[in-house]
């Protein structure tokens, strides 16, 4: 079941570390929405968004920074973070464009760090996203408790996540992750070898199901054709209810 992953809880807030990637339209936005409905209610989310496109789809109030203004990031992050720390009552931290804030040797600044790396001890659950791996730090992905990946034809990028996405049975993923529909992800769990969890499709309306690929569709993919689904929601598993 791909959403067991946000079971871990504190004060209201799931704790997972969760990387949402793909291209530009791909739905990433839309995917981080609904996963922040279901880890935490609003009051204790808490956004950054260097371009505003997170703030505006989830209609919230964020803190626009860039990594050209560390102390500034600093500032902000470490206010609520030590805050947790205090009092073991953390937040759900959406972060949009983590590839901007970031560079592939390190954060812009020691509170990212700390909130990425250290934050769920707190209570802290954290949402990344991003369009690419080339700047985020080697270990990022590899680190979280779940990803999320849409289509992608990048070649650095197929390289980057395949070379985690494998299975014994040899499958090979590079395909599936060039032909994923649209606003379909592949759910992987690097962090504990779980592996394969499955795969999302979020609609327009940003209501999230797993959803399953057939095997001829699978097959199509793995020939290199593109997959034109018309798979329905599985029945194991709609979403996680949102947090009272």
């Amino acid at each position: 079941m791909t959403l067991e992953v946000f079971s871990e809880e504190r004060s209201g807030v799931k704790t997972a570390r969760v990387t949402v990637g793909g291209m530009t339209g791909s739905g990433k936005t839309t995917l981080a929405a609904a996963l922040a409905k279901l880890m935490a209610p609003p009051e204790r989310w808490i956004v950054i968004d260097p371009v505003g496109a997170l703030g505006a789809k989830l209609g919230m109030d964020y803190y626009k920074v860039t990594a050209r203004e560390p102390e500034r990031c600093e500032k902000i992050i470490r206010r609520y973070y030590s805050e947790s720390e205090r009092t073991g009552s953390g937040y759900l931290w959406l972060i949009d464009e983590m590839d901007l804030l970031c560079s592939s040797r390190d954060y812009c600044c020691d509170a990212l760090y700390e909130l990425v790396n250290q934050g769920r001890n707190f209570g802290n659950g954290v949402v990344a996203l991003t369009r690419g791996t080339n700047e985020l730090p080697k270990n990022f992905i590899r680190a979280s408790s779940i990803v999320f990946w849409s289509q992608t034809v990048e070649v650095n990028q197929l390289e980057y996540l395949t070379e985690f996405c494998q299975d014994n049975k040899g499958t090979d993923y590079e395909a599936i992750l060039r032909n994923l529909p649209p606003h379909w992800f592949l759910c992987w769990e690097p962090r504990t070898g779980g592996g394969l969890r499955g795969y999302v499709m979020v609609d327009k309306e940003g209501d999230l199901c797993e959803m399953e690929l057939t095997e001829a569709e699978l097959t199509k993919a793995l020939t290199g054709g593109e997959i034109h689904t018309t798979s329905s929601p599985t029945e194991s598993t709609r979403s996680i209810p949102p947090p009272k």
